[in-house]
């Protein structure tokens, strides 16, 4: 028997779902059968649909379409927050009851979009690794982060967005976002927080391994579970720290090239006034400079996140004999 997994925070956050609804249905007989509609008070969409509130999810209901959707934070809906330790258990349970409240077995609710996350205490606010990572870039691509706007009374970004493929990759300053919106604070009031956020289903399947679209139910499995822990571990990976310029190693022209790297303009006008093959020989150096660099600048947060994640995962003696 697998072992249940235990997070610092719940894996599971911002998710839409969809599901279809009994050919004509209608408001009498949803009212009647479907308890995630208790107390729904006649409120419609710009777009005539029903919209009612349940347990912090947003549910829209489309008769003529005979298709709903709930939206909104999973992790919200199971415990309040996305801070407090949860057991997969606990998740699986409050995913069950989704399902029994909109009337639809869990393989029958689509998953379209999906962020999974982790929270990481720190010490204190997290401002100067974000600073970092503010001018990293993400993967072999090389793809760059951008701030987000600052919220009102914050003089500076909390959170640092890279996108890539229909997948987001998002650093931000939980505690001091939490206090601002008058939120529940991380344990000790500094955190970080990492999530990889997956915009399309079919994004969700393929980092599972295979090509197709993901379900409530597939979120209910453990090894499901498991598995986007470890890709979400393997994102965290995937952060290229600013290069050291300390190595003395380096000559002049890597040093040039490791600075004038660091900026994805760069790289568009040497595309252009640039032979081919000198372009993608000085990017495909580039590259090399950032691993190589990248292997002696590690990332501080590193063992911490590593070391818990481990702890979230089976184990070979509860595998299955």
């Amino acid at each position: 028997m697998l072992l249940l997994l235990l997070l610092f925070a719940v894996l599971y956050d911002d998710a839409l779902l969809s599901f279809a609804l009994p050919a004509g249905s209608d408001l009498a007989t949803l009212a009647a059968t479907m308890p995630a509609l208790t107390g729904y008070d006649g409120e419609l969409d710009t777009r005539g649909h029903l919209l009612h509130k349940y347990g912090g999810l947003t549910l829209r209901i489309d008769l003529a379409g005979e298709r709903g959707t709930l939206a909104g934070n999973l992790a919200t809906h199971t415990v309040g927050n996305n801070v407090t330790a949860c057991s997969f258990s606990v998740v699986r349970s409050a995913l069950q009851k989704i399902a029994d409240a909109i009337g639809v077995p869990p393989s029958e609710v689509r998953v379209h979009r999906l962020e999974t996350g982790h929270t990481l205490p720190t010490s204190s606010a997290p401002s100067a690794f974000l600073s970092q990572v503010g001018r990293s870039t993400y993967g072999p691509q090389l793809t760059p982060f951008y701030a987000t706007t600052p919220p009102a009374g914050s003089s500076r970004p909390l959170q640092f967005v890279a996108r890539i493929n229909n997948v987001k990759i998002k650093y931000y300053d939980k505690g001091t976002y939490a206090k601002m919106k008058g939120r529940p604070l991380p344990p000790g009031g500094h955190a970080l927080r990492f999530e990889l956020a997956y915009l399309k289903s079919r994004r969700i399947g393929r980092a599972l391994g295979y090509d197709g679209n993901v379900t409530l139910a597939n979120l209910m499995q453990p090894d499901i579970y498991e598995a986007l822990a470890t890709r979400m571990l393997e994102a965290w990976h995937n952060l290229n720290l600013p290069p050291s310029m300390s190595a003395p190693h380096l000559n002049m022209t890597d040093r040039a090239l490791l600075i004038a790297g660091q900026s994805p303009e760069f790289w568009t006008e040497s595309k252009q006034n640039t032979p081919p093959a000198t372009y993608y020989r000085l990017h495909a150096r580039y590259r090399e400079l950032v691993q190589e660099q990248g292997q002696q600048h590690q990332n501080p947060y590193t063992a911490n996140l590593e070391n818990q994640i481990a702890n979230l995962l089976p184990t070979s003696a509860d595998a299955p004999v």
